[in-house]
């Protein structure tokens, strides 16, 4: 496993699932990572995902290296997406995590700082070094904040635009 490449716990998949339905696609996944978020198409490392169409109900757990995060957050923004889940870093400093933040219907901040699975499908026995946040884009922003409220605080950002 690289040092970018973090992958979702069965909690985090499972709430995902339930407030999506089904994920339809994960753009940055792997074979090991899709045995947990159970989506039904997936692009590898091998794929760059970020070369393909992105369509349906999203689960996305971008790698973790500040200059990939943002283009996996671009894509995901500038996607035709029924639903989305995105994991991410709460790196509320970054301009990708405001541009999310301002375009997403929910977002979470866990409590706690997660352990990701390592390929074996262990946890690690380190935890993440920064606490982490789950975006929700989509319809059914009750739906999200009754599944994601007990793992951490749920809100809303986004605003109305201003003329």
């Amino acid at each position: 496993m690289s040092n970018f490449e973090w992958y979702t716990p069965p909690f985090l998949a499972d709430a995902a699932r339930k407030v999506l339905g089904k994920i339809d696609l994960d753009p940055a996944s792997c074979d090991e990572a899709n045995k947990v978020v159970h989506a039904e198409k997936f692009f590898s490392l091998a794929d760059d995902g970020l070369q393909h169409e992105w369509r349906g109900r999203i689960f996305l757990n971008p790698p973790f290296k500040r200059w990939l995060v943002d283009k996996f957050i671009d894509k995901l923004l500038c996607s035709d997406v029924d639903a989305a889940v995105a994991l991410t870093n709460a790196s509320t400093d970054s301009q990708w995590f405001q541009r999310l933040a301002l375009r997403s219907d929910g977002v979470c901040f866990l409590t706690g700082r997660i352990k990701f699975l390592q390929p074996d499908g262990n946890a690690s026995k380190l935890t993440a070094k920064n606490g982490c946040c789950v975006f929700y884009l989509g319809s059914d922003v009750e739906l999200f904040f009754e599944v994601f409220q007990p793992l951490g605080l749920c809100t809303q950002f986004n605003l109305p635009t201003q003329c």
